[in-house]
């Protein structure tokens, strides 16, 4: 078998560095007259069977893998949606007016009156020349004095010309209180003047003022016979 000469630098080395301190330890050779011959040691060939050692190798130091740290996710932050809101219409401010107050007028007039109704008791509005008929005059007391007796109902005009042909006056014979009715009849006959007519009356108190609200009118209509 073939012997790598590398395989004996070992065994070999070694036997030199021992001789070497050996030789160190000894100190100077004693220069004597019979020198000791110099023993040589003979090198042993290496034994076919000897296996070499190899040579001490180092261990590699473990590299240390740095192991990066996962990055941690940040959760993405919620989003906020903006719901818009309707628009609100404005309310057109409104001024408010204020209410004028109704003066009402719970004191009646010392002196008024109504009139209820104008009429004759055949209710016809239209006669003959001569023809005799009643017309009535109704009135009612509204103010807050009594019609004494005195008071007068009187004609005050004609229209359409002719003759009055009608009671030009009537005298108030009882008392009227305040609220009370009186009722006036006035004889009458019919004007030969053809035609509408209008008779005109008025109630006067007995110093002769005219009552407000008295004034009333008969209208009716003449024909031949």
């Amino acid at each position: 078998m073939k012997i790598k000469p590398s395989a004996l630098y070992g065994p070999m080395a070694a036997l030199v560095l021992f001789s070497w301190l050996l030789a160190s330890c000894s100190g100077p050779a004693t220069t004597s007259a019979n020198p000791v011959p110099t023993q040589v040691v003979p090198t042993l060939a290496a034994s076919p069977t000897d296996t070499p050692f190899p040579p001490a190798t180092l261990a590699p130091s473990p590299t240390a893998t740095a192991t990066s740290i996962p990055t941690a996710t940040l959760a993405p932050s919620p989003t906020v949606t903006s719901t818009s809101l309707p628009t609100a219409t404005p309310v057109p401010s409104v001024t408010p007016v204020p209410a004028t107050p109704t003066r009402v007028n719970t004191q009646a007039p010392p002196l008024s009156a109504q009139v209820l109704k104008v009429w004759t008791y055949s209710n016809r509005t239209v006669f003959i020349a001569n023809e005799r008929f009643t017309l009535a005059i109704y009135l009612k007391n509204t103010g807050s004095i009594t019609w004494q007796p005195g008071y007068q109902l009187k004609f005050t005009q004609l229209t359409n010309g002719g003759d009055i042909t009608v009671q030009p006056q009537a005298d108030l014979t009882v008392p009227v209180a305040p609220g009370g009715k009186v009722e006036f009849d006035l004889w009458a006959f019919g004007s030969e003047t053809l035609g509408d007519h209008t008779w005109f009356f008025e109630l006067f108190t007995d110093n002769g003022k005219a009552v407000p609200g008295s004034n009333c009118s008969f209208t009716f209509t003449m024909i031949h016979n």
